[in-house]
């Protein structure tokens, strides 16, 4: 990536992401090369980033970038606020994906992930009940659709008849490994000498 000559200021709201974007070159030769230039982005969770706005060129010109308005187009909705100190109360207002301070973008971001999780949870929850109209089984949440319920504090459909399963296993195996070493017990009991007979024997 060439030098940053102005960046912009994000916070994430939501889980860690790094992706890989792209951006086209102004100083490069068209007959030997596309222009396409690579960025990786990597915003931390629940953490801020910066994203370059401007660069400077091989030939020293300013190159102006799309990126930052693409990152908050694209993740937005997951918890991506641009942090722009100059935009006033009224622009922030109208503005779901940007803020003017860290406070703000935190607040924001925040509350944007929870929606995100919420909404994907609906969806999955929805999705069930079509399910069962159909005569189908219920699917089990899974992957992202677990974490989301994790993110929001709830409990995911079946984990509580799961973990209840789990216990009565869990106290099947005890009673199991306790009547084992009783019968144990018993066992070499049955098979010790009895001590009158034992010193019997060691007379004669």
């Amino acid at each position: 990536m060439p030098e940053t000559v102005q960046a912009v200021r994000f916070y994430n709201g939501g889980d860690h992401k790094e992706e890989r974007m792209q951006y086209t070159a102004l100083d490069y030769n068209i007959k030997i090369e596309n222009g396409v230039r690579h960025y990786v982005l990597d915003a931390p969770r629940k953490g801020f980033f910066e994203v370059p706005r401007e660069i400077r060129t091989e030939e020293g010109a300013a190159q102006l970038l799309g990126l930052p308005r693409e990152v908050m187009e694209k993740y937005g909705n997951r918890g991506f606020v641009m942090i722009d100190a100059n935009l006033s109360a009224e622009r922030c207002a109208s503005e779901p994906y940007m803020a003017s301070s860290d406070e703000m973008a935190r607040e924001k971001g925040d509350a944007l992930w929870r929606a995100f999780c919420h909404k994907h949870i609906q969806e999955y929850e929805e999705n069930n009940e079509k399910r069962i109209a159909m005569g189908m089984a219920k699917s089990r949440p899974s992957g992202f659709t677990l974490h989301a319920y994790k993110e929001l504090g709830m409990m995911p459909p079946g984990a509580e008849e799961a973990k209840k399963a789990q216990e009565g296993q869990n106290t099947i195996e005890d009673l199991r490994s306790q009547i084992a070493l009783l019968t144990k017990l018993v066992t070499q009991q049955q098979t010790q000498p009895e001590p009158e007979a034992a010193a019997g024997k060691k007379g004669r």
